[in-house]
């Protein structure tokens, strides 16, 4: 490849901060990045890029709206449910109670 490109080095830069180089090129990247002081200027102009912008962007929490579906879709009343009938179930089962393969099963 022709790494004396600016251009060429300026999109792998580009890619390679934001995290969209992978593999073999992202390897490849990193390497000349220790030999080639143009890639790591490069590198370090779009992680400065990167950084004003995170830096200009005001951060917003969602509605509670939001937060209201997500706990709702998570539905933390099923999960204590199902906690509660595996705790039974290890119960049951250290009590030597005999239980149907298919409760277990249903159970666990």
């Amino acid at each position: 490849m022709k790494y004396d490109d600016q251009t060429l080095l300026n999109l792998l830069a580009a890619e390679y901060v934001l995290g969209t180089l992978h593999g073999h090129a992202r390897d490849r990247f990193s390497r000349l990045m220790r030999t080639s002081p143009r890639a790591r200027y490069a590198t370090s102009l779009w992680q400065r890029h990167i950084k004003n912008l995170e830096n200009a962007i005001e951060s917003n929490p969602p509605d509670q709206q939001v937060w209201d579906k997500i706990t709702k879709r998570i539905d933390p009343i099923f999960y204590q449910h199902r906690r509660k009938q595996k705790t039974l179930t290890m119960e049951f089962l250290r009590l030597g109670v005999q239980l149907p393969q298919q409760s277990v099963l249903y159970w666990c």
